[in-house]
């Protein structure tokens, strides 16, 4: 739970409620860990895959539907604009800013 709490930015009680609420809806399993019992795992159910992959599937379709007017003039000043602001978000708190390339989203 720790390293989902430093990963959110939340303390531990706070993230382990998220979990149980999670797991209550059948988006995630726990697991203990075995080879220590201090340790739960917790992955993605079949359930929660199918969500988290159909959440990217319609942000990007929104997005695309937003950017189709632009023309590639446009898209290259957004382009160069988010690239400034993930420049100035790296500089201002490294810690809690992990490196993104555009185009791509974390999978776990």
């Amino acid at each position: 739970m720790s390293d989902i709490a430093a990963s959110g930015d939340v303390t531990p009680s706070s993230a382990s409620v998220l979990v149980e609420r999670l797991v209550e809806k059948g988006l995630v399993i726990r697991e203990p860990d075995t080879t220590d019992r201090r340790v739960v795992r917790c992955r993605l159910s079949e359930q929660g895959k199918e969500y988290t992959e159909r959440f990217w599937r319609l942000g990007k379709e929104r997005i695309a539907a937003v950017i189709q007017p632009l023309t590639d003039e446009e898209l290259g000043t957004i382009a160069r604009a988010l690239e400034l602001v993930l420049k100035v978000a790296q500089q201002s708190c490294p810690a809690s800013v992990q490196e993104v390339k555009l185009g791509q989203h974390a999978k776990e």
